[in-house]
Order: C-alpha cells, then structure tokens, then sequence
C-alpha cells in the first residue's frame, strides 16, 4: 500500500433525502422492515448463487445449535416517511492520521484499536475518544499491533480478531477494561481483511483471509474463543463491508479472488446457510457499513482502485439499493461504529492514512 502525506479536510456539511419505510419496535424506531433469520428471501435479480451446507464433519456443530432466537421477529412495515440523513466531518480530528483500526462503542464514547499510521507503522494502542469535542485519552493497548482486524462486542467481552502487521494472524484479543490486552484465543486459520457482526446468541466471523486466498468458511463464536464452520459464502472475499440486523449477517462486496465484486450476501445464522441477494451498482471493496436507524449504510470504499465518497443505502428484506449521497470527503478502509444512533467513520484512507472523523445523523 502506498502511504501519503495525510491532510486535514475543511469542514463540510452533506444532506441527502432518504425516503424509506417506517416501522414499529417496542425498543427503538427502524428506518426499514427487519427481516426474520430464516424467512423466504426474494431472488437476487441476476446471477443467483445459493449454498445451505451442513459444517464439514472436521468442524461439528453440537446438536443444540448456535444461535438463541429468541426476540427476533419481522416487523411489519408501516406507511412510508421520509428522513434527511446529514453527512458531515466532525469538527474535531483523530490524534493522528489512522486507517484500518477497529471501533467499538463504549459508554459515551468510542474506543479506536490498532489500525495503521502514515509511516507504515501497525499501531497496538487503543485510545478512547469523545465524539462531543473529539478528546482522546488513552485507553490502554492490544497485546499484539493489528491492522486489518475485526471488532467483536459479545457479552463475555469485546475481541478483536485476526489482522496482522505484517502478515494475516490467528489471534483473537480481549480488548481491556484499561492497561494491556490479552491474547485468549486463535481463528481456525490465519486471517486479515475480515468482517464480524454480533446477532442475539453470539457473533458471526465472515470473509478475509490471506492475500489471494479470500477464506469461504462462515465461523460463529458464542464466547469469542471458540468458533466452528455453520456455513460457506458463495463469493469468498475479503475487504467487504459486514453488518447484521436480527440473525441476519450482510456481507457487501469486497474483493474476490479475480478482483473487487458487487455482490450482497446474506450469512443466516439460524438456518447456517448463505446466499446472494442482490448487488451493488457497481464492484465495490474497502467500504464500512454502519447500521443507522435500522438501516444498512455502505459508506466509502473503493471502486476501481479509487476511494469514493457515495453512500448506499441497502433494503435488507429485498436487497434493494439507492444512492443516499455523498460522504464530505471520499474514503476507503475506515473505522465505523454507531453511537446514540449516529454513525462514525474514523480515520480511513485516501492517497494513505488520514485523520477526519465523519459523521452520519439520522433526521426523522
């Protein structure tokens, strides 16, 4: 990867109009319908490809099956409504250029771990940052620098998994409550490039790999030390944008073995299998997802080698994709996360790391 000189973006502000459906939850407004884990999915519009695979005998599943499923249901949508959704940099900037770190929501803030800085350098510090004026305090560190991890938030403990510094690892870290991180577990396989998203029982572990080797296997983890296959993606990647909603796991494009690809895959984690739903305009690779206000954001990334600023944003029930605008600055390879409803890109990448903070805010 080349690393250029980072610089520090002008503030801007981005509106868009967003129209989707509404929906009712006792807990908290959805912009569109939840899809139920298990339920007929519509077929993807071209190319359909669909694997249900019973986990290789090598890696069993115990009788009692992964997932808990209790909670997850649709929600019927109601009437459409319209929401602006402002995307904007923040007004403050990471302590340093920084792209290819993990974020995790923390209370009131957020903390950034790991991730690559302009000399090349992997970092291993995790710094804890206020999204109200952009104050970062250090939080502790990684037992071992990692760029090109994942981040996974369980009830035993937040875990970053895999990545490397300066190869594709096994380790699975614990992210600490303060002072150093330890090493609690290993991936079956060395893997870097991946995604991971938490789903009411446990998480899912999806794409990655080593380079020119995307790994198929679909790993789910109750504890974050333990993981076994429940299934294979039909378009092995790495570098794709991963998010969930109920037992839902999305994986959006990303970079195939023959280069960048379009398609959205569904990971169903109470059936164990996958498939393709439906695909992006365009080959797409490096990008964040970001679930906000129930729906699925794919923001930045790189088509055709290039950072973009486009934000997309994708139906879960029926795979649909609208353009909702654009990011205030083009970027590839940021941190995401969501906070009180907001979503965060941290750092990420242009011509090589940079420091801008943007901000994406729902507006019923």
């Amino acid at each position: 990867m080349t690393m250029g000189r980072a610089w520090r973006p002008v503030a801007a502000t981005v509106t868009s109009l967003l129209l989707v459906a509404a929906c009712s939850s006792a807990v908290a407004p959805s912009l569109v319908p939840v899809p139920s884990p298990s339920a007929a999915l519509p077929t993807a519009p071209a190319r359909p490809t669909q694997t249900s695979l019973v986990p290789p005998t090598s890696q069993p599943i115990p009788p009692s099956g992964p997932p808990d499923t209790t909670g997850i249901q649709s929600i019927a949508p109601s009437p459409p409504w319209t929401v602006l959704v402002s995307m904007q940099l923040a007004a403050w900037h990471l302590p340093q250029p920084l792209s290819r770190s993990v974020a995790f929501a923390s209370g009131q803030g957020i903390l950034l771990c790991g991730g690559l800085t302009t000399s090349g350098a992997t970092s291993a510090a995790i710094e804890r940052l206020d999204p109200s004026s952009g104050a970062a305090t250090a939080f502790g560190t990684l037992a071992r620098p990692v760029h090109d991890a994942a981040g996974l938030e369980l009830a035993s403990g937040r875990f970053v998994l895999g990545g490397g510094s300066t190869v594709a690892e096994t380790t699975v870290q614990l992210v600490p409550s303060g002072g150093r991180g330890t090493l609690v577990a290993a991936l079956p396989e060395p893997r870097a490039d991946l995604g991971a998203a938490a789903v009411p029982g446990g998480g899912v572990v999806v794409g990655g790999g080593v380079p020119g080797a995307p790994d198929p296997r679909v790993l789910w983890t109750t504890d974050g030390r333990t993981f076994q296959t429940i299934a294979r993606l039909p378009v092995p990647v790495r570098y794709a944008a991963v998010a969930a909603i109920g037992g839902l796991v999305y994986v959006m494009g990303g970079e195939g073995v023959n280069g960048d690809v379009d398609t959205i895959q569904v990971v169903d984690t109470v059936a164990r299998s996958t498939r393709v739903l439906a695909y992006l305009p365009r080959a797409r690779s490096h990008a964040t997802a970001l679930v906000v206000g129930g729906a699925i954001l794919v923001a930045g990334g790189r088509e055709n080698g290039r950072a973009v600023a486009s934000v997309l944003l994708i139906d879960p029930t029926s795979g649909a994709v609208e353009a909702v605008g654009n990011l205030a600055e083009r970027v590839s390879d940021a941190a995401g996360v969501t906070l009180d409803g907001v979503g965060y890109l941290l750092g990420g990448e242009q011509r090589g790391p940079i420091d801008a903070a943007q901000v994406i805010t729902p507006r019923p």
